[in-house]
């Protein structure tokens, strides 16, 4: 836990590391996938540094996600590398604004509900924006999809799938016709 309110001139710089952190609402995905989606072996590394009444926060943090592949359900992990740099801030004032400067770079400004920071909600905050809407073998580097032949909604595809339009029966007709056209000199 960092106290904002007591943070050095110099700043604090906390590091750590967690084995798993279980995703909230990863239940629902359970249900579908036979899969508890989570975080796992997940290193930070945070700096907070006062500014005026505000608070300078960098956050870096990394780890693997346990999730299933949108495409064929099958359980991959994938690795994620997250870093965040903002300005959290108690002033109504500075929060409507939405971004501040310090020095010559922009910041997104954070509400902070109270002078307590818990260092691994930081990161886990992070790491869930850091994360693939849609995740897929093909995101691990191990290649295709597990199951790339099969199609979830139209049963299994043949490796010769062709992507091109079928001509109509009419096309087909016309194209077979052959005129012979006579000129008159």
């Amino acid at each position: 836990m960092i106290d904002l309110s007591r943070l050095p001139d110099e700043g604090l710089r906390e590091r750590g590391t967690t084995a798993r952190l279980e995703l909230e609402g990863s239940g629902k995905a359970e249900a579908v996938t036979g899969l508890l989606e989570a975080f796992t072996g997940i290193t930070w590394n945070i700096f907070a540094q006062p500014s005026d009444r505000d608070v300078f926060l960098d956050v870096e943090g990394e780890g693997t996600w346990e999730t299933s592949c949108s495409r064929c359900l099958a359980p991959i992990e994938v690795p994620l590398k997250v870093r965040a740099q903002f300005l959290g801030s108690r002033e109504s004032e500075l929060r409507q604004g939405g971004s501040h400067s310090l020095g010559s770079q922009d910041l997104d400004v954070v509400f902070l509900e109270s002078d307590q920071v818990e260092e691994l909600e930081l990161v886990r905050q992070q790491l869930m924006l850091g994360r693939s809407m849609a995740p897929t073998c093909l995101n691990t580097g191990k290649g295709r999809c597990a199951n790339f032949d099969t199609c979830l909604f139209r049963g299994t595809l043949n490796a010769s799938v062709s992507y091109e339009k079928e001509p109509s029966p009419l096309a087909k007709a016309l194209a077979s016709i052959r005129p012979t056209l006579k000129l008159d000199d």
